[in-house]
């Protein structure tokens, strides 16, 4: 499905399934072209974004519940919109 304008939606489905169990390397296309383009980026981008929360979270979790580092805050990225 290639330069298409249309989406997939089992693979839309299967990608949120996928997300929904904790797997962030699950993608949409990125060749899709007008709104499904940018639906498939947003969705990209958010899963991104949250992969990067998590890892964030982790880290916390270890420097402030296991090391005892109290002084530590998450740093997250910005955040658009």
């Amino acid at each position: 499905m290639s330069n298409t304008d249309t989406i997939d939606p089992r693979l839309l489905l299967k990608s949120l399934r996928d997300f929904k169990k904790g797997d962030f390397s699950v993608r949409m296309p990125t060749d899709q072209i007008g709104i499904a383009g940018e639906i498939c980026e947003a969705f990209n981008d958010s899963l991104e974004y949250a992969n990067r929360f998590v890892n964030e979270l982790d880290r916390i979790s270890t420097v402030v519940g296991k090391e005892g580092k109290t002084d530590q805050r998450a740093t997250l990225p910005t955040v658009h919109g």
